[in-house]
């Protein structure tokens, strides 16, 4: 048979064991949410280099097609000019430059309204 002070010393050893263990899993939670932390950390880092990444290559198209819209605008003024000349002399464009016209008004105003989209997501 033990002793009591056996028994006691058994009991205390049994208590200060069961707290040892319950501060182990504590120490565990921990090192699990320091390492989740840590890793969520990068994740969204990768995804915020993406995103900035992502975020100049649409500020750039965005300018692209503005300066698109530009060049577009300098053609009109050419072809206006052209179509002026041409009306004095009694004679009338090419159909072929007539087309090219028409299609340059779409691209045009496509252009002009891509880069506008793109603006607004910036």
């Amino acid at each position: 048979m033990k002793t009591t002070k056996e028994l006691i010393i058994a009991d205390i050893t049994a208590k200060v064991e069961a707290k040892l263990a319950s501060q182990k899993v504590e120490l565990g939670s921990i090192d699990v949410l320091k390492t989740d932390a840590i890793a969520y950390n990068k994740l969204f880092d990768s995804y915020n280099n993406d995103f900035k990444s992502l975020q100049s290559q649409v500020k750039n198209l965005s300018n692209e097609f503005i300066k698109v819209k530009d060049l577009y605008m300098s053609w009109f003024g050419r072809y206006n000019k052209t179509e002026d000349q041409a009306n004095e002399l009694g004679i009338k464009l090419p159909s072929d430059i007539i087309k090219l016209e028409k299609d340059a008004i779409d691209k045009s105003n496509e252009a002009r309204d891509m880069g506008n989209k793109l603006a607004k997501l910036l």
